[in-house]
């Protein structure tokens, strides 16, 4: 691994293992080979990991059982980080017809459309996040978008 010398850190995003990874060479070189450490744990190399993930994302599921047994009942985001944000979804049905939108982020759709259940099928998703705070962990917008099975 190179990095520049003078210090630079860097971040390294584990989100499965819900991890952080800083590296801080602060050698004359900026060359370590195989650097390893524990999470908590400050090498001879200043290689650290830290449980505080803040890289924020939104996570959906692909499917939802919208039949009142209180399970799985929405279709609805959840965000990594309970951080202000502006947030926007939209719902298209399989010919392009807005079916549920909503700029609250903790109000889900029931799988709905005017009152009248939707039936079982894929609809295509898109959600427009942009956090209030941006900084190293928080670089800005984005935009997310997949499918979703309702299923009756």
């Amino acid at each position: 691994m190179k990095v520049a010398p003078g210090g630079e850190k860097l971040a390294v995003a584990m989100q499965e293992a819900g991890l952080v990874q800083v590296f801080d060479f602060n050698d004359s070189t900026g060359v370590i080979s195989n650097p390893v450490t524990l999470p908590g744990v400050v090498s001879a190399y200043g290689i650290e990991f830290s449980r505080d993930t803040r890289f924020l994302s939104v996570h959906l599921p692909n499917a939802f059982t919208p039949d009142g047994n209180g399970i799985n009942d929405l279709f609805m985001a959840k965000a990594t980080y309970d951080v202000n944000i502006r947030f926007i979804m939209h719902v298209f049905n399989r010919w392009g017809e807005t079916v549920f939108e909503s700029t609250d982020i903790s109000k889900g759709w029931d799988g709905n459309f005017r009152g009248i259940p939707c039936p079982t099928d894929v609809y295509i998703w898109t959600a427009d996040v942009d956090p209030e705070e941006v900084n190293a962990f928080f670089t800005g917008p984005f935009r997310q978008s997949c499918n979703v099975t309702l299923i009756r």
